[in-house]
């Protein structure tokens, strides 16, 4: 498996290398529920209540991989405000650093009452 990685890594990249792994878990589970509907309800696992989870959970997953590695556009609605560069992510880092510095002098004087 590692030797598989590391070769699509090399020859190809790491966008495909991480397609590729998250898109094997989905064939593995596809693969079982079709052994277990197709020809064996022996072997293979069947549909089960949240089994949609899972199906929403790989389709985040892969679209997710995707418009990180800039495969797909992102949506608008993910965007970062027009205000900030796209280079320029200090400012965001900067504000969101100092919220977080905030909470937590907040959380630590409750806890000191």
């Amino acid at each position: 498996y590692n030797l598989v990685g590391i070769t699509v890594g090399k020859r190809m990249s790491a966008v495909v290398r991480c397609l590729v792994d998250s898109c094997r878990t989905v064939v593995v589970w596809a693969v079982n529920l079709i052994i277990f509907y197709g020809f064996s309800e022996t072997y293979g696992s069947p549909w089960k209540p949240h089994s949609w989870l899972t199906a929403v959970g790989f389709l985040v997953l892969i679209l997710g991989t995707l418009m990180y590695n800039e495969v797909l556009p992102m949506p608008k609605c993910l965007q970062l405000p027009e205000e900030v560069a796209p280079g320029d992510t200090d400012s965001v880092l900067e504000r969101v650093t100092s919220d977080l510095v905030v909470l937590k002098a907040d959380i630590a004087a409750e806890s000191d009452d």
